[in-house]
């Protein structure tokens, strides 16, 4: 996304419009979901202080200043897809399969349990634990992270509801989302559209969200009320969620230190009909 370096560099700025040129250079892979409003708060700055700097590069509206931006990540997105990602990858791998997969899976463990915040995953466990309707959302291949959650999940609490994997439908099974209500999503490269159409749903109806994503700097991560990172940086043509899973281990094992499930009648009739049905 060189274009939008070569576009500020012809320009004399001033002290403003210097902070919003570093702020869009450095946050170039994000700005293009966020509105004008939001933005200049995020930067410091006015709205019409950003529209006005949007305008000297050349652009008629903010809306088109956005699309182009938009339209740049899915573009470098999509030029380490297929061919390209699985050639470095076989060029990394040298051979030694086994070995590269399990250090590429170690160290994206590793990275994501660093940055982790212990306060922040029981904030995650009382937003789950508290919350009447737990709705868990991912679309594609990471819908596998949001199957896992929400079965595990169901053990330990009532009225989780697993809404990602058909993206037609994902609006319908949110919007009657509630304050008392909070939506767990996992987005990742590339991110689809849906997902921040059902955050703006969740923050519209002041119902709390919980975002896993591969960074903080995401696209969708300033709609979110909490932000999770976990690395995904895999072998191949795909995007790998072992750490992801692991995360979502954490907060099921969290969330289990805080549910007395000894005690549950509710785990005890869940226990019963599956010993009953071999359903193991």
């Amino acid at each position: 996304m060189d274009i939008l370096s070569d576009q500020i560099k012809g320009l004399t700025l001033s002290k403003t419009e210097k902070k919003v040129a570093d702020y869009l250079i450095a946050n170039q892979d994000s700005i293009g979901f966020s509105t004008a409003l939001d933005l200049a708060r995020e930067i410091g700055t006015s709205d019409t202080s950003l529209i006005r700097f949007v305008h000297r590069m050349g652009y008629p509206s903010f809306s088109a200043f956005k699309r182009e931006m938009g339209s740049q990540l899915v573009n470098n997105s999509r030029a380490m897809r297929s061919s390209n990602k699985y050639a470095k990858s076989q060029a990394a791998v040298d051979g030694n399969v086994i070995g590269e997969v399990y250090e590429r899976a170690m160290d994206n463990i590793r990275r994501t349990c660093t940055g982790l915040d212990q306060q922040r995953i029981r904030e995650v466990a009382d937003i789950l634990i508290n919350s009447r309707v737990k709705y868990i959302c991912a679309f594609r291949t990471a819908q596998a992270c949001a199957a896992y959650m929400s079965g595990k999940l169901s053990y330990y609490l009532p009225n989780v509801l697993n809404i990602g994997g058909v993206e037609n439908h994902a609006v319908e099974s949110l919007i009657d989302i509630t304050p008392q209500d909070c939506l767990l999503m996992y987005s990742f490269p590339m991110y689809s559209e849906v997902n921040s159409s059902l955050l703006e749903i969740a923050q519209e109806r002041n119902a709390k969200s919980i975002l896993i994503t591969d960074r903080v700097t995401a696209p969708l991560a300033s709609k979110a009320s909490v932000v999770l990172p976990a690395s995904i940086d895999g072998l191949g043509v795909t995007n790998s969620y072992i750490a992801p899973m692991c995360l979502s281990e954490i907060i099921l094992f969290t969330v289990s230190g805080e549910v007395d499930i000894e005690n549950s009648e509710r785990a005890e009739q869940i226990d019963y009909y599956l010993e009953r049905h071999k359903l193991y």
